[in-house]
């Protein structure tokens, strides 16, 4: 399907763009690295809005950022003003695939929430798939030590991070809001979606689990610390499934 924008030169900078609409990824980058993402929105208007547009008739693309065999990226940084929103893809928020597909750093999201990092309407914007999805690639980072570092992973139909295959080595998970709203909490109120006064505040946890580790090894989740949702701890909360997942023989240390 169309691409909102592909690149595969490296060494580029995208900030401040709204993609929505597109039957494929909304960015797509393959190949050339070192690209640098912030302060883009993926799946909803300038605004921050769902419509029926395009011929899916949702603003939601295919994915929303998709990254092939591209080593080097940034998506997102640690100030507000970096921060990419990243919602209502009709599979993955986030994907990185492929052997080549190295050190690539997610930091700072709101992945599946609204602008403000939770999730106020009457349909949420959650994305269809894993909110972040690893397949086959190495030694990636998934948010970091420090608070400013950390994505807020809400609302996915499935997990909100899933690592998976044997080659998806040395992948660091650390310091993220993993099935909360920006605050983390499960949502700052829940009305019933019959309440027509004003917008609901829906529930914000990942259908299937907060994250799932599938025969990829050496894996880190967390830091050597019980401090929850900082120096590298994840909050893991309110999910409808499991809060860590680890599946199959592959799945070592």
């Amino acid at each position: 399907g169309a691409i909102g924008l592909e690149i595969t030169a490296g060494g580029s900078s995208v900030s401040g763009l709204s993609i929505y609409g597109f039957d494929g990824p909304g960015i797509l980058i393959r190949n050339g690295g070192g690209n640098h993402l912030e302060n883009n929105i993926l799946g909803l208007t300038a605004a921050g809005l769902h419509q029926s547009v395009g011929p899916n008739n949702t603003t939601g693309n295919l994915v929303g950022i998709k990254i092939v065999d591209s080593a080097g990226n940034v998506i997102g940084g640690p100030s507000e003003f970096q921060r990419n929103l990243i919602s209502r893809s009709r599979t993955h928020g986030i994907e990185i695939t492929g052997v080549l597909a190295t050190n690539n750093q997610i930091v700072g999201n709101f992945i599946g929430t609204d602008l403000n990092g939770t999730n106020v309407g009457l349909n949420g914007h959650g994305n269809l798939g894993h909110g972040i999805f690893i397949s086959g690639a190495p030694s990636n980072v998934i948010g970091g030590t420090s608070d400013v570092a950390k994505n807020v992973i809400a609302d996915s139909k499935l997990y909100g991070i899933a690592v998976v295959r044997a080659t998806a080595t040395g992948n660091t998970i650390q310091g993220n809001f993993i099935g909360t709203e920006v605050e983390g909490k499960r949502s700052n109120q829940f009305m019933s979606k019959g309440d027509s006064s004003q917008l609901p505040v829906l529930d914000v946890g990942n259908e299937q689990g907060g994250i799932l580790i599938q025969n990829a090894p050496d894996t880190l989740i967390g830091n050597l610390t019980n401090l929850r949702g900082s120096n590298g701890g994840n909050l893991i909360s309110g999910n409808l499934g499991y809060g860590i997942h680890i599946q199959g023989s592959g799945a070592s240390n």
